[in-house]
């Protein structure tokens, strides 16, 4: 199976829906979609309790740092992508912070601080 996850994010700027999915054959490339607009975050890393989560993704001819943290008690995220100067927080539906983190933790990636 598939190792993917769906979130909305309700935030003062809007809802935004997204989707995230491990690649199959680079398990540091996770596939994800944001309000249907698809991305590829390459040369991933996470904390060991799947709380954040960093790499690379290409726009044109940039290469941007992403960066997304999750609180898990709270269920609020925080997505930054830093050329872009795209910056996304808000509250997630029920149980999606952990699912989230659930996700993360499931894509067994190199340790953030490495």
């Amino acid at each position: 199976m598939t190792n993917s996850v769906t979130l909305h994010i309700s935030s003062p700027a809007g809802e935004h829906k997204i989707f995230l999915q491990q690649d199959a054959d680079t398990h540091r490339t996770i596939h994800s979609w944001l309000d249907t607009k698809p991305h590829l975050i390459t040369d991933c890393s996470a904390n060991s309790d799947g709380t954040a989560l960093a790499g690379n993704t290409h726009i044109l001819f940039w290469n941007d740092a992403v960066s997304v943290a999750v609180d898990p008690a709270s269920n609020t995220v925080t997505m930054d992508v830093s050329g872009a100067n795209a910056h996304y927080s808000g509250v997630l539906g029920a149980g999606e912070a952990t699912a989230l983190a659930a996700f993360v933790k499931a894509c067994k990636l190199p340790d953030l601080a490495a």
